[in-house]
Parts: C-alpha cells; structure tokens; sequence
C-alpha cells in the first residue's frame, strides 16, 4: 500500500486481481461519475479542493475536462485542449477522450449519461 493511501483503497493489479475499465468510468456510470464528482468539487467553503488519482494525469484531467464541461459551458475538444495546456499529458488515452466528448455531447442534449 501507498504511504498517501486511505484504508480500504485497492489499486487494481496491485492490490486486487480486478482489472480496472481502461481507466475510465463504464459507459452507463460517466454522467453519473462526472456530476457527483464534480458536486464534491463545489465546496461552499470557498477553499481549494486537490482533485487526484494515482499519478494526477489520466482519469484526473477526464474529470476536470468534463467538469469544465459541465461549468464552463466548454465543448468537449475545447475542455481537453483547456486541461492539456494547464497540465500537460492529461488525460492520456482515446479511451478517457472519448469520455469526456460523449459526455459534452450529452450535456449538450439535455442528458448526462
């Protein structure tokens, strides 16, 4: 286990012998997945809030773009270029890109799932 790990975590391949999803929520979890997080983001204490996995590049740049999204109104490309230039080699796979596109475009129907 990681130092900085909380109790409980596993890390798959590691930890357990659970294959993580391509290192992106399933399909009929990312509506879900990007709108809880992203309320856990919106701290009524006005302070920063760390948003983090393992290496802080791949999942973690999917959900911000796709909180961008959601909050800044951006189109999924426009969120991706947005999170890559504050951080570059962020979100890492087409998988996570894909994401992050679908989940826009659903945003954009009216629907996030």
């Amino acid at each position: 286990m990681h130092p900085w790990q909380p109790p409980g975590m596993v890390t798959p391949g590691r930890d357990s012998t659970r294959a993580a999803p391509k290192w992106a929520p399933p399909v009929t979890q990312r509506g879900t997945w990007a709108s809880s997080s992203a309320t856990h983001v919106l701290c009524p204490c006005a302070q920063a809030v760390a948003v983090h996995c393992m290496l802080g590049h791949g999942r973690t740049g999917t959900l911000l773009a796709c909180y961008l999204c959601k909050e800044q109104h951006l189109a999924g490309g426009d969120a991706i270029r947005e999170i890559r230039r504050l951080r570059p080699g962020s979100i890492e796979t087409s998988e996570q890109e894909q994401a992050v596109l679908r989940f826009c475009q659903c945003l954009c129907a009216g629907k996030e799932s």
